[in-house]
């Protein structure tokens, strides 16, 4: 199925429903982040154990969460 076509029939919803399912997407997505986040904090926490942890500026700190929490 195409996401045009989920879409279509997403508007084919009453109003109600569409508002629950983009509530239900929402939190789904927020979930996803908070997993992904605790997985990064995990690799970093080990690469600090080790001692492998390079120096970063807080832009590229910044940057490095932001392509882990978009993947």
């Amino acid at each position: 199925m195409s996401f045009d076509q989920i879409l279509d029939l997403t508007m084919e919803l009453p109003l109600t429903e569409r508002e629950i399912l983009i509530e239900v997407l929402s939190k789904r997505n927020i979930e996803e982040k908070r997993k992904k986040l605790a997985l990064y904090y995990k690799d970093v926490k080990e690469d600090v154990i080790k001692g492998t942890l390079q120096p970063l500026s807080l832009n590229e700190i910044i940057n490095q969460l932001d392509a882990e929490l978009t993947k």
